[in-house]
């Protein structure tokens, strides 16, 4: 945690390494501290979870993650801090995390345990926006054995009194494709810490500092080699802002090396190992401070991150363990051979395909013959049972009304369909008459005749149902009704259209007729 007024610390520095560690204790609790700080951390591009809820479950599969920094590695009881982390997606859409943090300064202990939810929102292809919120608590304790090796007043043992609070942060970050840029809010609660004032309980003020990060990776040389640059700019009202920068470069996805910048901390050099893209070992080590800070003793600081299960399918991914480019599959190129067979196999079911059609339309065709056929031989039927009723009808008519000795009774032959000869040359002349519905004067190819309007009509009716533009009327010259499926005005047109009706099977039989007036 960043401590403001440093200045005094390098004047009683060498009473510290003569060994008076009451002065080490004054150091910490006689300045400005404030809250436990789990965003500290150099190494955070590991984690970013510890810098913003909003990542967590970002690897996209469990993972675990353990952090050790010392401050100050040549002071005798210099800060320490320690962060234990366990995240993991719930869904392609929800991440929960557990952060467990130590940090000790002096004689100052003091830990917390936040819980965090998050929710990820897709915006586009490889485009997301994420949430975060953690809640928990914090609890300060005192080391009373280092105490009483001070000799020190008993009463600084009641501070003691106010040792635990809530703590909380609340995050959110933006991605697109290889970019993110997250903003965090560290401190939601006013924690209880140690305060200047006598050794006494403090609280610090909640939603005073904001966190801004960003980082882009770049690819290069076929994607097995990344450079990754990291901005953090602090904003705490009682404290001035703070920037930090960090460069690094991973080679083939198994070696990373860096360098950070901390404003008014000094620089950082950074390194680790992966494996398997499943398990990253670092370190940090931070020279001499600069600054209003300035303490003439290095930092170090260790991390491991593992790697847990596998990745949940379709949840976004944002991981500094696993670098590897997942790449789009191409289809395989296809050789001669293949596109050949291909095309024959297209060529032949383009082959059944057209038979099949064929074949229906030939089965259609002949269900279509049948069925005209089968209304054409119900007409004639129905034609040659209404003859039948006429003549016994005259022959009763004449049984009862026998013809006087000198009169011959007329024979009256009956009415039945009348039923032209085959004849491939067919051709009939008529007079129009004056009958109502009398046939006009031209050319016709027939196709049936009937001596019953209705019976003419059903298979008039039943053609037209076939697709033929069928029609019917009468001619009085024969007293018969006439259905044709063609007219004209051009007898050589109307025979070459009677030839190709006769190749039907069902107009095998159709002939020419000539009305005239």
């Amino acid at each position: 945690m960043r401590l403001e007024k440093y200045s005094f610390i390098t004047g009683i520095y060498s009473l510290i390494r003569r060994g008076h560690r009451w002065f080490f204790f004054l150091i910490f609790f006689s300045s400005v501290t404030n809250a436990q700080d789990q965003t500290n951390f150099t190494q955070f591009y590991l984690n970013p979870y510890l810098i913003n809820p909003s990542y967590v479950g970002i690897d996209g599969q469990p993972a675990l993650s353990i952090i050790y920094r010392k401050q100050w590695m040549t002071v005798d009881g210099g800060p320490t801090i320690a962060n234990f982390s366990l995240q993991t997606p719930l869904s392609p859409r929800a991440g929960f995390g557990l952060s467990i943090t130590n940090d000790v300064k002096g004689l100052l202990n003091n830990s917390s345990v936040l819980l965090t939810f998050g929710y990820n929102i897709s915006l586009a292809k490889n485009s997301f926006i994420r949430f975060g919120i953690s809640g928990g608590g914090t609890w300060n304790m005192l080391d009373m054995n280092k105490l009483e090796s001070l000799n020190a007043d008993p009463a600084l043992g009641n501070i003691l009194e106010n040792n635990a609070s809530l703590t909380g942060n609340a995050g959110i970050s933006f991605h697109l494709n290889s970019f993110q840029m997250g903003v965090s809010m560290p401190t939601m609660f006013a924690p209880s810490y140690m305060s200047q004032e006598d050794f006494t309980i403090t609280e610090i003020k909640p939603f005073q500092s904001i966190i801004v990060n960003a980082s882009n990776r770049f690819y290069f040389n076929d994607d097995k080699n990344i450079f990754e640059p990291y901005a953090l700019y602090r904003i705490n009202a009682d404290l001035p802002p703070q920037f930090e920068f960090a460069g690094i470069l991973h080679l083939n996805h198994v070696i990373w090396l860096g360098g950070s910048y901390k404003q008014d901390f000094g620089i950082s050099a950074l390194g680790g190992i992966k494996l398997k893209s499943k398990l990253a070992i670092g370190a940090s080590y931070s020279l001499e401070n600069s600054g209003i800070n300035e303490m003439n003793s290095p930092s170090f600081e260790i991390s491991l991150n593992l790697l847990l299960g596998k990745r949940k399918k379709d949840a976004p991914i944002y991981s500094f363990v696993n670098t590897v480019k997942e790449k789009e599959k191409k289809p395989l190129r296809k050789s001669a051979s293949e596109l050949i067979a291909e095309k024959r196999k297209i060529e032949e079911e383009a082959r059944k395909k057209k038979l099949e059609e064929e074949a229906r339309l030939r089965k259609e065709e002949e269900e279509a013959k049948k069925k005209v056929e089968e209304l054409a031989r119900k007409a004639r039927e129905e034609e040659a049972e209404r003859a039948r009723q006429e003549a016994e009808a005259q022959a009763e008519l004449a049984r009862n009304n026998p013809p006087s000795p000198v009169t011959k009774p007329a024979e009256i032959p009956p009415r039945v369909v009348q039923q032209p000869p085959v004849d491939n040359g067919r051709h009939e002349t008529f007079r129009r008459g004056a009958h109502t519905r009398e046939i006009a004067h031209g050319d016709y190819i027939i196709a049936g005749a009937f001596s019953s309007e209705a019976n003419a009509t059903r298979y008039t009716n039943g053609l037209k149902q076939l697709g033929y533009k069928a029609n019917n009327g009468h001619l009085t010259q024969k007293q018969l009704w006439y259905v044709y499926i063609y007219q004209s005005n051009d007898i050589n047109d109307a025979r070459v259209q009677r030839d190709k009706y006769r190749k039907l099977r069902m107009f095998k039989d159709a002939w020419l007729m000539t009305v005239v007036e």
